[in-house]
């Protein structure tokens, strides 16, 4: 008899620890709320070129960032936005140019987000070229150029504002390779340039 209580005692405390455990895994994969209670940013790269690496497209999120502080924004998780605004854009024909207005409203409806921010990387090339009769020879011989073909389009809305403003970057320019400015420089810098624009801000 004391046997079979044992064993039923010892039952209910694993059926109790199972029970307690499922609320905490579920509380680690709920998004936690956040405390200063900020709006927040949904910010995807669509990288068409297979050149766009991470540490480029973290760079890239904090030209964003520069526009909208860290004391008002928060960005969405990147996972969750790249999912909410792929299944808007699959509805709307995809990321060809441009993405109207009210398709960055509906991304704003989906995910949550105040501000929809989409980067649509199209080119990103750098080709090394010998010139033989452009000049630029000295004692060493003719200077190496470097050509650079940059392209990508840019979105940034606004939900609570209904704000739209948009960036079409194509840009093919040969130079000394010491001044080339490289492809995910000039998105950068593009990017930047709208976002300030956008919050009416100056320009870095």
């Amino acid at each position: 008899m004391r046997r079979i209580r044992k064993m039923l005692l010892t039952l209910c405390f694993v059926l109790t620890g199972l029970f307690l455990m499922v609320p905490a895994e579920a509380a680690e994969q709920a998004a936690a709320p956040d405390l200063l209670d900020r709006k927040t940013i949904a910010f995807v790269v669509y990288d068409h070129t297979g050149e766009a690496t991470t540490s480029m497209k973290e760079v890239w999120k904090r030209q964003v960032r520069q526009a909208y502080p860290r004391a008002k924004y928060v960005f969405l998780p990147d996972a969750q936005a790249a999912e909410e605004a792929n299944e808007v854009l699959l509805q709307f024909g995809g990321d060809g140019y441009p993405i109207e207005k009210e398709v960055l409203d509906k991304i704003a409806d989906k995910t949550g987000a105040t501000v929809v921010s989409l980067l649509v990387v199209r080119a990103m090339d750098e080709f090394y070229i010998q010139p033989m009769f452009l000049g630029g020879w000295d004692d060493d011989g003719p200077d190496t150029l470097l050509r650079v073909v940059s392209g990508a389009d840019m979105y940034i809305y606004r939900k609570d504002t209904g704000k739209y403003m948009k960036k079409k970057l194509r840009k093919v320019e040969t130079t000394d390779i010491a001044l080339a400015v490289h492809p995910e420089k000039e998105i950068q810098y593009a990017l930047s340039n709208l976002a300030m624009t956008m919050e009416g801000k100056d320009l870095i």
